[in-house]
């Protein structure tokens, strides 16, 4: 940043970021002065923002596919056991009405 000011200006935000790092110690100084603690490229920049929103899609969608495909096999489970129970039910009623009769 320095490099871009002309001379008085260079001078007095060198001044300005060595007074500060005294005063706040180094982290707070580099904040105070608009510069990243870990530096510019430890910002995250847009295309890591959407490789990493692309990651979380692709994460979701193959949680909603195993989710179906469980809901699936245990609705088939449950159709598959209570058709006949209830089958079986109905003819053990029917043959105790039957006996009964």
């Amino acid at each position: 940043m320095a490099e871009k000011c002309i001379d008085g200006a260079t001078r007095l935000l060198e001044e300005a970021d060595t007074s500060r790092r005294y005063a706040h110690g180094m982290r707070e100084a580099a904040y105070l002065m608009n510069r990243p603690a870990g530096g510019w490229e430890s910002l995250a920049t847009k295309a890591d923002v959407a490789a990493t929103r692309e990651y979380i899609d692709l994460r979701f969608d193959a949680l909603e596919h195993r989710l179906r495909a469980d809901f699936r096999e245990q609705t088939t489970r449950l159709v598959l056991w209570i058709v006949p129970t209830i089958f079986a039910g109905i003819a053990a009623l029917g043959a105790i009405v039957a006996a009964t009769s």
